[in-house]
């Protein structure tokens, strides 16, 4: 689980699936995913170590535990692996539950980057266009599997995968 290649329940089950019952997402999907795929592994043979991360970053496993604490829950996926994953994955579902619930789009973003900024200020990270490619590269890839769960879920909504699977590829300039 330590590379998005590996994430359960892996990407050959979703292309299979995806080719017999959706073949015309199944190459933008493909396209897309082996494009992040490429860079998280440009990415990780640059380093000599890697990050424990949560694995399942986003705000339902995330709770109140007082006034001034939270907590964070559900480490099932946890391994090792760039922090970023973690930092985009969050900011993907941050932002697709609080759509989920008709939040305001500009609370969205000032949330986010409350969010951003306070976890890179705890961990005495810089934000550089590097880190910020990775958080982009992640966002994307969370964004992505979004998309699969539109079409693969007992009642698909093929509308909402096609919306996100495309915008995903623009904000990657894939189209």
């Amino acid at each position: 689980n330590s590379r998005i290649q590996t994430v359960i329940p892996g990407f050959n089950l979703i292309f299979d699936k995806l080719q017999h019952t959706y073949p015309d997402y199944w190459l933008a999907y493909k396209e897309t995913f082996e494009f992040i795929k490429q860079k998280e592994q440009e990415f990780l043979k640059t380093l000599s170590y890697c990050w424990l991360i949560h694995g399942d970053a986003h705000p339902e496993n995330v709770i109140k535990m007082s006034a001034n604490t939270i907590a964070v829950i559900d480490f099932t996926d946890i391994c090792l692996a760039d922090f970023a994953r973690d930092l985009g994955a969050f900011l993907q579902q941050f932002k697709y539950m609080s759509i989920e619930k008709n939040e305001d789009g500009n609370y969205i973003k000032t949330i986010q980057n409350l969010f951003l900024n306070s976890y890179l200020k705890q961990a005495k990270i810089k934000l550089n266009q590097g880190l910020e490619q990775r958080i982009n590269y992640y966002y994307g890839w969370t964004a992505l599997r979004t998309a699969v769960l539109f079409l693969l879920k007992e009642q698909p909504e093929p509308e909402r995968a096609h919306e996100l699977l495309f915008k995903v590829r623009r904000d990657l300039k894939l189209d």
